[in-house]
């Protein structure tokens, strides 16, 4: 029995450590896991879990991104900027739900950026597949690296998740977390 005994805690001890635990990621690790993605004829697509950002959806594409299992879009552009045809009914003939945060091009407004973060965040922890654009994606890309930031993630961490995410600059994030550090 007593050989028995130690043979029989590893195989316990094998078992217990080949268990699904779920994984934890690493500090810094969302830049790489914002992966290029595919959405019809849609520029710049990439993919964060069930998160989708994106430049502007042609209007040939919403086939495209109800068959990606997408159910909400955020779209980011003014409402005035032009589409080419009527976004919102495209999206809600396609199933989807549909809601604008107006980030101009030229002035954020910290209440519009904040409950911008806020969708985003809401999203992606309720795990509602969840696509997100703007004109360029590059107003995308800010978005998502003040809710890194907000999220934990370090300032270059969280810039580098911005970029992979479509963001072409940084000054503009740097400056709104200067003048905002917290969420008002």
């Amino acid at each position: 029995m007593k050989t028995k005994l130690p043979i029989l805690l590893i195989a316990l001890l094998l078992a217990a450590c080949a268990s699904e635990a779920p994984m934890q990621q690493p500090p810094g690790d969302s830049a790489k896991s914002i992966e290029p993605a595919k959405l019809g004829d849609t520029p710049t697509v990439s993919r964060y879990r069930n998160l989708w950002f994106a430049a502007q959806p042609g209007e040939g594409d919403w086939q495209a991104v109800k068959d990606a299992g997408i159910k909400q879009v955020i779209d980011l552009r003014d409402r005035d900027e032009d589409r080419g045809y009527d976004e919102s009914e495209m999206a809600r003939n396609a199933g989807l739900s549909y809601e604008v945060f107006e980030l101009r091009k030229q002035e954020f407004s910290p209440e519009v950026v904040e409950a911008a973060v806020s969708a985003l965040d809401k999203a992606a922890r309720t795990d509602e597949p969840t696509l997100v654009h703007c004109a360029s994606s590059n107003r995308v890309g800010m978005v998502v690296a003040i809710w890194k930031y907000r999220d934990g993630e370090h300032l270059e961490d969280a810039i580098k998740a911005g970029e992979a995410a479509g963001m072409q600059s940084d000054n503009v994030v740097r400056k709104y977390l200067q003048d905002h550090p917290q969420a008002p």
